[in-house]
């Protein structure tokens, strides 16, 4: 791959010319959880500091939503793995 990003492949005789795509964002659920932790980790420097008299009211409201969502979402997917009566998932048939 060049700086450009473009990649080339020979298959045989045949050389296939591939660019990289741009980088894209980074999924929400991976983004939650580490927003989660820098929020503790925030949280705890303002703790062990001895001149910090309260923690934020919007970080502890944030990390309460981030947490209820978290368990919303793992629900969620624990109903979606049960299978029904039919033998079928919701998410998909069961193999």
């Amino acid at each position: 791959m060049n700086e450009d990003g473009v990649i080339y492949f020979r298959n045989g005789s045949e050389l296939k010319i591939f660019k990289k795509p741009p980088l894209g964002i980074i999924p929400q659920h991976i983004w939650k959880e580490n927003r989660g932790h820098d929020l503790i980790k925030a949280i705890v420097r303002y703790s062990e500091y001895g001149g910090i008299k309260y923690i934020p009211t919007e970080w502890i409201e944030e990390l309460l939503k981030l947490n209820i969502e978290a368990k919303k979402d793992q629900t969620i997917k624990q109903e979606c793995d049960k299978p029904s009566i039919e033998g079928v998932f919701i998410g998909g048939i069961n193999e």
